[in-house]
Formats: C-alpha cells, sequence, structure tokens
C-alpha cells in the first residue's frame, strides 16, 4: 500500500473510494435492488503472459455466511478514471454474481477448487466468461442493461486503460500480485433478501413462460 500511496497520494486514493461507492449506488438505485459487495485488494493485478485483470468475483465469508462478491485491485479504480467504463465494468461483475444464485437455473455451478496454474485459470475464466452472465433487462436499470459490456476482455472503451496500467502500474514499479481465482468453500451461501426475491421472481416468471 505503501508505494500506491506514495505514487498516488491519500487524497487521491479516498476519492477513487469514494467513487466506487457513488457508482455502486448508483447502479443499486437505477435496479431498485442492493448490490452486492464489493471488496478492495490492496495491489494491482497482473498474470504474466496474459495481462491485466481488472476484477474477479468470489465467495467470501460475511455476516456469517458466505456471499458471491465482486473483488477489485486497487489500481482498477486509480487506472479506470473514466465513469461509465467503471460503471459497465462493475454491472459485468454483478451480472457474473447474479447468475452464482441458486435459485436461477445454471447457478452456483463454480464453487469447487479448481486446480489449475494462475494462468490456466485465468484463460478458462475468460473462456467461460460471457456464458455466465445474467440478462441484464432483469437486474439493472434500463441504461446499465442496454450499455452492458458482454465481454470484459474484448470491449474496446477498457482498451485505454490496459496501456494506461502497463505505462503507470508496471513501468512505475508498483506491486502487483495474480489475482483471487481459486477459492474454497465450507458452509453456507447467502446474499441480500432483495436480491433472493428478485432471483425467485426471475424464476417463477421464467417457469410461467415456458407452461404458455
Amino acid at each position: 500500500m505503501n508505494g500506491v500511496t506514495a505514487h498516488f497520494g491519500i487524497s487521491v486514493i479516498q476519492e477513487a473510494l469514494s467513487r466506487l461507492a457513488r457508482i455502486r449506488r448508483a447502479i443499486a438505485a437505477d435496479a431498485s435492488l442492493v448490490m452486492p459487495p464489493v471488496i478492495v485488494h490492496w495491489a494491482g493485478w497482473y498474470v504474466p503472459d496474459r495481462g491485466v485483470v481488472y476484477a474477479t468475483v468470489v465467495p467470501k465469508e460475511l455476516a456469517g455466511c458466505f456471499q458471491w462478491c465482486v473483488e477489485v485491485p486497487i489500481s482498477t479504480l486509480l487506472i479506470i478514471t473514466d465513469d461509465t467504463v467503471l460503471r459497465r465494468l462493475l454491472v459485468h461483475e454483478f451480472a457474473h454474481v447474479f447468475w452464482q444464485i441458486p435459485e436461477l437455473p445454471g447457478g452456483d455451478e463454480d464453487s469447487e477448487v479448481l486446480e489449475r496454474s494462475v494462468a490456466d485459470q485465468l484463460d478458462y475464466a475468460l473462456d467461460v466468461d460471457a456464458g455466465r452472465l445474467v440478462d441484464p433487462r432483469d437486474w439493472f436499470g434500463p441504461a446499465d442493461a442496454e450499455d452492458f459490456m458482454v465481454n470484459a476482455t474484448e470491449d474496446e472503451s477498457l482498451l485505454p486503460f490496459t496501456k494506461k496500467f502497463s505505462d503507470v502500474w508496471i513501468r512505475g514499479g508498483l506491486r502487483t500480485v495474480s489475482p483471487p481465482l481459486c477459492y474454497s468453500v465450507t458452509g453456507t451461501f447467502g446474499c441480500d433478501k432483495t436480491i433472493a426475491k428478485r432471483a425467485k421472481e426471475i424464476k417463477h416468471n421464467s417457469l410461467v413462460e415456458v407452461v404458455k
């Protein structure tokens, strides 16, 4: 953290964290839904021969149960200075969280530990990325659903920030680590009651459509 603080300054870091909170609240307000927790990791995420990683979805033990959370490195908040791009990225990651909810078809299939190297695990995650997203129209406000980031690895809006990460973070010698792509869970999963309610409504509506 010290190297990042010295490079950017504490006021810039505090503003980045406040900005994250504001954008999360704005997404939630437009969706009329509580968004999943966002956890900030105090380093940059980088995988050799693969590149920068902006965010991931992991289960964390919170409030007496495991919850699917979005985890972002502090580098993402400091490098992606465009609010629209950061918001689209967060919506994309929240869509991964909602996909994991057991009440939805296909949910919670990826809770086992995957015995792969970090590079192989990242390749696997990128391969299945677009297939593990909910329909944004069910979960987010109209503007976020319309401007949805379908594939975070190929979205052109991230390209300038990928270069910026290399120029600022890598060349600046700031701390980088591998992202937490493997995990082990022993316990009960839970989520905010508004999220569970929305998931049940969506499942019910999909069953009604099948019957029709």
